[in-house]
């Protein structure tokens, strides 16, 4: 089933989770520090990620839906997998 509709944010996101590597780095890269709650394991990897070093200040995740809930996130970053 699709449902479609608009949502209106009453602020920015406060605690972001990024669960790959695509959305890891950009969020680490437009986000600020504060509003990310949690990236990846994937993006501490330095032959991977360009923004490993800095994922390194926050916690992973290996996108398992029972980890991201306990993290109480108000937005979820994922992109689609081929």
């Amino acid at each position: 089933m699709l449902c479609s509709g608009m949502v209106i944010a009453a602020g920015p996101p406060q605690r972001v989770v990024s669960v790959n590597l695509c959305s890891d780095q950009l969020l680490l890269m437009l986000a600020d520090p504060q509003q990310v709650a949690s990236v990846s394991f994937l993006s501490r990897d330095p032959d991977s990620s360009f923004v490993a070093e800095k994922a390194k200040a926050y916690p992973i995740n290996h996108a398992r839906a029972e980890e991201i809930i306990r993290l109480n996130p108000d937005l979820i970053l994922i992109t689609p997998h081929d």
